[in-house]
C-alpha cells in the first residue's frame, strides 16, 4: 500500500469522480511531470557531455600539435650540437680506427679464404706504409704460405689479395666513404628540417 492511499485528498476531488480516479489522473500529471524533468535533465546532461568531450578532444589536438612540434624542434637542437661531434668522429676517429682495424679485418678475410681453399698462396699487396703493421699481425700461423708487397700505387686501408687465379679487393677507405656521407646527409637534412 502507498501512502497516497492511506491519505484522504479532499481538495483536489471534484463531484462525482472518485477517489481512485483523482489518484490516478494526479499520478498521471505527477509522472507526466517526472517524465518532463527526467528528459530535461538527461538532455542537458548530454548535451554537457558533449561539450565537454568536445573541448578536450580540441585541446587534446592541440597538445599533440604542441607536442609534435616539441619533438622535432628537440631532435633539431639535438643534432645541431651533435654536428661538431659527428663530424669530428668522421674526420678524425674513423681513419683511425680503420686504420687500426684493418690489419685484424684483414686477417679475418684471409682466415676465411684459408677455409675456402684447398692449400692456396696468397700474394698480399698493400700501401707501404701499412706493411709494417699487417707483417706483424700476420706473424702467427695462417695455415697456408703467403706474400706481402708493397704497391705504392695502393691506397691506405686497402688490401688487393691474389690467390689460386682470384683477386680479391679489401677497401675499408669506401666504408669510411659513406659513413662520412651518411653524416654528413644527417646534418645537412637537419638544417633543412630546421629551416624550412
Amino acid at each position: 500500500m502507498t501512502l497516497a492511499n492511506l491519505l484522504e485528498t479532499l481538495p483536489t476531488q471534484k463531484l462525482g469522480q472518485s477517489r481512485s480516479d483523482t489518484l490516478t489522473s494526479e499520478a498521471a500529471i505527477n509522472l507526466e511531470e517526472f517524465e518532463r524533468g527526467y528528459q530535461a535533465g538527461w538532455d542537458d546532461a548530454t548535451k554537457a557531455y558533449n561539450e565537454k568531450m568536445s573541448a578536450f578532444s580540441d585541446e587534446f589536438k592541440e597538445h599533440l600539435l604542441d607536442l609534435g612540434f616539441t619533438y622535432a624542434a628537440a631532435k633539431s637542437e639535438i643534432l645541431s650540437g651533435l654536428e661538431p661531434l659527428l663530424k669530428q668522429i668522421s674526420t678524425a676517429l674513423l681513419p683511425e680506427i680503420a686504420k687500426e682495424g684493418f690489419a685484424q679485418y684483414l686477417l679475418d678475410q684471409l682466415r676465411d679464404i684459408a677455409q675456402d681453399a684447398a692449400h692456396p698462396t696468397v700474394l698480399l699487396s698493400l700501401n707501404p706504409d701499412q706493411v709494417g703493421p699487417i707483417q706483424h699481425i700476420l706473424e702467427h700461423d695462417l695455415g697456408f704460405p703467403f706474400e706481402i708487397s708493397s704497391d705504392p700505387l695502393i691506397q691506405m686501408n686497402v688490401a688487393r689479395l691474389e690467390f689460386q687465379n682470384r683477386e680479391m679487393e679489401i677497401d675499408l677507405s669506401d666504408c669510411i666513404a659513406n659513413i662520412e656521407a651518411t653524416i654528413t646527409s644527417l646534418c645537412s637534412s637537419n638544417k633543412k628540417a630546421s629551416y624550412g
